[in-house]
């Protein structure tokens, strides 16, 4: 990522498609650099080009399942490494067909790694960017 720290960043995970894609639309129409999480390479790779030319944006983009805790380690990583951070969207999610209860309670009870991810490394560091002087 570019070194223009004069520029509000965000990172959006589950930013491929949907609801993350036009978070990421719009934070760039306002001027936010981006980092865009997914799984899906190719894809992520096109929306990021797609918002660096169209919004004169820096886009930078980070492949992982986060339902592989070795991979959401490597989002977490590069939260830790930021040199700022404005906004995290954690959009990240998944469906498996079947009955609704038994997804949800895969989800909730044995993978919550994706809705944790980033939130960890990020709660502190909001509060203290914004905290008011003491």
């Amino acid at each position: 990522m570019d070194k223009s720290y004069d520029r509000p960043c965000a990172l959006i995970t589950g930013a491929t498609s949907g609801i993350g894609a036009a978070f990421a639309s719009r934070l760039a129409q306002k001027g936010f650099n981006l980092f865009l999480h997914g799984r899906r390479q190719k894809e992520l790779m096109e929306r990021a080009k797609n918002l660096e030319k169209t919004y004169h944006t820096t886009v930078e983009i980070i492949i992982a399942e986060l339902s592989r805790t070795e991979e959401m380690k490597k989002v977490e990583e590069r939260i830790k490494s930021l040199d700022r951070l404005d906004i995290l969207i954690n959009n990240a999610g998944y469906w498996e067909p079947g009955f609704f209860m038994g997804t949800l309670s895969r989800f909730f009870g044995g993978n919550d790694n994706g809705s944790q991810c980033g939130t960890s490394q990020i709660h502190p560091r909001c509060f203290a960017a914004y905290a008011p002087a003491r």
